[in-house]
């Protein structure tokens, strides 16, 4: 197995992502877009410096796991023909999706509000048939190579096992209401 970040132009994997992103989690606003949609978005994200991923691969490049981020502090300013791209893309998320669509930017919102980071986890997963193999750990390891402190990640607050995990990799939990719960590493 090894681990490398995915830059634009990558198509395949990209799309072998979005797969796995939309088998790994549910009820999410990404996982109410269709898969084609979900590459696409993750396309655009990537191509305009937005998203950061990085993939755990085996030897036959199958992705086994994925984790996404974002800096808060280095978020470029999007241009207008890049927000329409994007709306146009998640609005079908929004039809297909709108009770999860609205719920989930509401709770998002409002539980990261006043909290500060420099990176945020957006996204942490690991194929059904390679969890708890520490394919995870190895993801978020990549990660706190480079960004040693101040990174934060939510995950539901009934997920205790979610839970278990970002606390045994040194997050400690910052804010929680009935749905989510921010943890940070400071």
């Amino acid at each position: 197995m090894k681990i490398v970040n995915i830059k634009k132009g990558n198509k395949k994997l990209i799309y072998e992502l979005a797969k796995l992103h939309k088998l790994s989690l549910s009820n999410t606003v990404a996982t109410s877009l269709s898969t084609k949609n979900l590459a696409k978005l993750y396309e655009l994200l990537i191509r305009i410096d937005y998203l950061n991923v990085i993939v755990a691969i085996d030897e036959n490049s199958n992705i086994l796991g994925g984790l996404t981020y974002t800096f808060n502090n280095k978020k470029k300013k999007v241009k207008i023909i890049q927000l329409l791209a994007i709306v146009r893309i998640i609005i079908f998320g929004f039809i297909n999706k709108p009770t999860v669509f609205l719920v989930e930017t509401s709770y998002k919102y409002r539980i990261y509000k006043n909290i500060d980071y420099e990176v945020n986890i957006l996204t942490l997963f690991v194929d059904e048939n390679n969890q708890s193999s520490g394919i995870g750990r190895e993801l978020l390891s990549y990660l706190k190579r480079d960004f040693k402190s101040n990174i934060s990640v939510d995950t539901r607050t009934n997920n205790k096992r979610g839970l278990n995990f970002y606390t045994k990799n040194g997050f400690k939990a910052v804010r929680s209401d009935s749905k989510n719960t921010v943890l940070k590493i400071h």
